[in-house]
């Protein structure tokens, strides 16, 4: 996160991410649900894969030609970000037909009326304003690195790790909860107490929670003397997924066959753990659970309306990634986080892509509720899409097929959606 860059799923739902692959348009209408007949094909450049997705019911939608208009100019756009040709009056236009669609967009799928709507359409512009200003930043950066390759861009000093609680230090466990903070005041403090509380209230002694301390300016004081509790320190900050590595790593030598994710500023439903655990009993691999605001101002209810923390659906039934407020991965399929992205933006995208691409699925347990706590400010809501803008372009390096996903899937399915968990080959 999202991201839960999370909060990826941006792209595609505030964006209308669209990508002309070999001269084959993917187009999906995102919010027609059932109601909206649909067929889609997808052909990658110098591939024979081809994914089609057929839908039956009422007649087309009228705004249906303005997911199409502002799929179509965002492609542009962003193929103009990755591998800039355009000038940058061209990029402009695309940016303006772009806050165009995301009005029509906005003014579709918002259920408010009145004052509370207008704010929100205003807030979703604004929002997608900071995401392209974050890619283009994002994409002069990425470009920068590759011209200076040569150079080294890491810290010289090395990290160091701080046991400051350890439980009892010995025996093994059947699962751990990694829960990564970077505390920089008391309400963070309070918050991430709120956040252990949650998550210990339901835990046994076979199921250890570490938290993982990522170079907090603030002290992070946790006096739990438990025995199936750990505090790991690292000696300057490196980002949630290098944070998130040293906690699962720490549990993989305890013992632990999964690992559960969640985040400082998250609190989990009283039966959070035991619907992931038993999921991952049934097939092991990899599941994301459904993540909701925990308050109901505009902004909380502007992520609600977006997705920020939810993962997309694709056709298969499967997700397309999870944020990590609301993951569990089994040791089975475990891979390092990439600690390329420094920030809370698309790391765990990347995560999910690099192992659907490696043979596993990302599945939903629709069941595994989270109550997310949002930062609240205008100034704060415009920070975080920036972040994610900025990260997209290193995402796409990565994966240059993540688009052309993005692009199908939707996070227009509801809570008690269940899927499979088969593992597929």
């Amino acid at each position: 996160m999202p991201i839960s860059p999370q909060h990826t799923t941006w792209t595609r739902v505030v964006l209308g991410w669209k990508c002309d692959v070999g001269g084959y348009n993917t187009v999906r209408d995102k919010w027609g649900g059932d109601t909206c007949p649909l067929r889609t094909a997808h052909k990658p450049t110098g591939g024979t894969h081809e994914l089609e997705v057929t839908k039956a019911g009422a007649a087309a939608r009228t705004g249906d030609e303005h997911h199409r208009r502002r799929s179509r100019d965002t492609g542009e756009m962003t193929k103009a970000l990755v591998a800039p040709a355009g000038s940058q009056g061209y990029n402009l236009r695309l940016l303006c037909r772009s806050l165009l669609g995301t009005y029509h967009l906005a003014n579709e799928s918002i259920l408010e009326s009145g004052f509370t709507k207008c704010c929100l359409i205003l807030l979703w512009m604004l929002a997608t304003l900071a995401y392209w200003l974050g890619a283009i930043v994002g994409s002069k950066t990425l470009q920068a690195q590759h011209r200076n390759s040569n150079r080294c861009f890491e810290d010289p000093v090395d990290n160091t790790l701080e046991m400051q609680h350890d439980g009892n230090g010995k025996g093994a466990f059947e699962a751990a909860i990694i829960i990564p903070a970077l505390v920089r005041n008391l309400t963070e403090q309070t918050q991430l107490h709120k956040s252990v509380e949650s998550i210990l209230s339901q835990c046994t002694p076979k199921q250890l929670v570490v938290v993982v301390d990522d170079g907090s300016p603030f002290t992070v004081r946790l006096n739990l003397n438990l025995s199936n509790f750990a505090l790991l320190r690292r000696s300057r900050n490196g980002g949630p997924a290098a944070a998130r590595n040293t906690g699962a790593q720490y549990a993989l030598g305890r013992g632990a066959q999964i690992i559960c994710f969640l985040d400082s500023d998250a609190s989990a439903h009283e039966q959070w753990l035991r619907e992931h655990l038993t999921m991952q009993s049934s097939k092991p691999g990899i599941y994301g659970g459904w993540t909701t605001s925990s308050s109901l101002g505009l902004v909380s209810k502007l992520h609600d309306y977006v997705g920020t923390l939810r993962g997309p659906l694709l056709p298969d039934g499967s997700l397309l990634y999870a944020p990590t407020c609301n993951l569990s991965v089994s040791s089975a399929c475990w891979v390092l986080f990439d600690e390329s992205f420094k920030s809370a933006a698309f790391e765990d995208v990347e995560f999910c892509v690099r192992q659907r691409k490696q043979g596993w699925k990302t599945r939903l347990v629709a069941t595994a509720l989270v109550y997310h706590k949002y930062e609240t400010s205008l100034f704060a809501l415009c920070k975080q899409f920036y972040r994610y803008g900025k990260a997209e372009p290193r995402m796409i390096g990565k994966h240059p097929e993540y688009p052309d996903w993005l692009a199908i899937a939707s996070t227009n399915y509801k809570q008690e959606v269940m899927v499979t968990t088969k593992k597929d080959t």
